[in-house]
């Protein structure tokens, strides 16, 4: 092969250089092709990225009036066409394949965008999930996206280390955030390092909703696949996740659906750990039909299908959607997902979108691990990661966990569920909606965190990347022996669910792994 990056002419009297390009001839046929290519940010030879700083983290937010009420999107003219050529290449591309699920399809579109890592051989996919194969493709290829920036910092370089204790006066204290119990340190499985005001870090610069400044946050709190160098190790002592990243066409937008995804969350966790009854919400009376064909779908091939309402403090309709096998010997007995929007209609699509296309997935995958689910189901530290969760709750004896599901026997039409949604009518202005939705949760709970990941790449289709972060709400994490809990969250909840559960300590809440994928 020919691999050439500058000052190669694909013709003799062509004028066009091959800037941002490669040249790829087979020796053999003469024949080569141009392929597009993204600089790497975290090249250590030619990456050109500027050091992290303060006022590099600052958002400085600008109205937008131009958006879509329904689905709370900023209207924007991205295509399948602009997305391909940006970062869709075979050879040399952010993303290399593009896959159509469809041998595995039974109710939804499913597509999934395959991205290299540079690191060895590993690989990370984005998945798309929507009523045609078009916006499938587009969404996988923008969740790639999303998790390519938000593994690493490719937008500036971390050049802060040390200790809490010796940056406390620019620096959030991590505790702030929910740090695991002590008494998880010993359990089989977990290997972070034990966490202390004096443990050496790399910081990062974040925005704080509250103060309207610039504050430190372990990058290891930010970042979720970072990789420890030879000179510096990251002393990770937290498990963290794409919890609270998302991808907007304005910084506004990316906010607002990482806040979204932290109280998906937060919603389902709270309905776990305190295993309170939950309205079951019947669609009947929504105006998307689409959400009826594919519930009648489903149903039509004998599952049984639940949408819980799990509404919390901030108001956001939120949701948890669960399909079940009434087979009891079923490869998947049960899969679980969640969705929040203010639109309860577009909370429950992203939740029944997930259900519909990973159950019939799962259910070719774990007929040959049932072994390992019952070894879960009798010992709760064997599920150690993310996809141990769904396995153990594919098991028919993991069943009976989610009966409190089923405590309270009543059925909500959606309409008057979320009367407010179909009652009011949205600021013509998407910047005081997320405005307004900032400070109520900064009301209820502390403060709000906002990393700005949005990398080069992004830049080029005006693409924007956030995590975001929320002082006293539950964040996601997968291992049982990663769980993060937050007691004095719990105890607010019950509060606020006037619930006669009282909440002392972790003794008092759900013992088992949740089921969320």
């Amino acid at each position: 092969m020919i691999y050439n990056q500058i000052n190669y002419y694909i013709k003799e009297d062509s004028t066009e250089l091959l800037s941002g390009r490669v040249y790829i001839g087979d020796l053999i046929t003469l024949e080569g092709r141009t392929h597009l290519f993204q600089p790497n940010p975290l090249c250590y030879v030619c990456s050109t990225l500027p050091e992290d700083s303060s006022s590099f983290a600052m958002i400085d937010f600008k109205d937008h009036f131009s958006w879509d009420k329904d689905k709370y999107r900023i209207n924007n003219t991205l295509s399948r066409k602009t997305l391909r050529k940006y970062y869709l290449d075979y050879q040399t591309g952010l993303v290399t394949h593009i896959f159509r699920n469809q041998s595995k399809i039974r109710w939804m579109p499913f597509v999934v965008a395959e991205m290299p890592l540079f690191e060895g051989e590993e690989k990370e996919y984005g998945s798309g999930r929507t009523y045609n194969f078009y916006d499938s493709e587009n969404s996988s290829i923008l969740e790639a996206l999303e998790r390519y920036v938000g593994m690493h910092p490719r937008r500036t370089k971390t050049n802060i280390r040390g200790s809490y204790n010796q940056l406390k006066e620019i620096a959030i204290n991590p505790e702030r955030l929910t740090l695991h119990n002590k008494n998880q340190y010993n359990e089989p499985g977990y290997k972070f390092e034990y966490y202390t005001d004096d443990l050496e870090l790399n910081w990062c610069w974040s925005y704080s909703w509250k103060e309207k400044q610039s504050k430190l946050l372990p990058e290891t709190m930010v970042y979720y696949r970072l990789l420890n160098q030879e000179e510096q190790k990251h002393n990770r002592f937290v498990y963290e996740t794409s919890n609270g990243c998302a991808l907007g066409s304005s910084i506004e937008e990316a906010i607002f659906y990482g806040l979204l995804e932290v109280i998906e969350r937060d919603a389902f966790l709270v309905a776990w750990y305190t295993q309170r009854p939950l309205t079951k919400i019947s669609l009947d009376n929504a105006k998307d039909k689409n959400l009826l064909i594919i519930k009648d779908l489903i149903e039509s091939q004998g599952y049984e299908l639940y949408i819980f309402d799990t509404t919390m403090e901030t108001g956001i309709p939120s949701v948890w959607v669960l399909i079940v096998n009434p087979d009891n010997n079923a490869s998947v007995k049960t899969y679980s997902a969640a969705g929040a929007h203010p639109n309860p209609e577009k909370a429950i699509l992203s939740a029944l979108v997930e259900v519909s296309t990973s159950f019939a997935i799962y259910e070719e995958e774990f007929i040959k691990q049932r072994d390992k689910a019952a070894e879960m189901v009798k010992d709760s530290g064997k599920v150690q990661v993310m996809n141990d969760h769904v396995l153990l709750y594919s098991h028919p004896d993991a069943y009976e966990r989610l009966s409190f599901l089923f405590s309270k026997d009543n059925i909500e039409d959606i309409d008057k569920q979320y009367k407010s949604w179909y009652e009011n009518n949205p600021d013509d202005n998407f910047t005081n909606e997320v405005i307004k939705l900032m400070n109520k949760v900064t009301t209820i709970f502390g403060d709000i965190f906002i990393v700005n990941q949005t990398s080069l790449e992004l830049e080029e289709l005006n693409l924007n990347g956030v995590k975001v972060l929320v002082e006293g709400m539950l964040t996601m994490s997968f291992g049982h022996q990663y769980r993060r809990i937050n007691l004095k969250r719990l105890q607010h909840a019950v509060k606020f669910l006037k619930s006669n559960k009282t909440i002392k300590s972790e003794q008092d809440i759900n013992p088992y792994p949740h089921p969320f994928p």
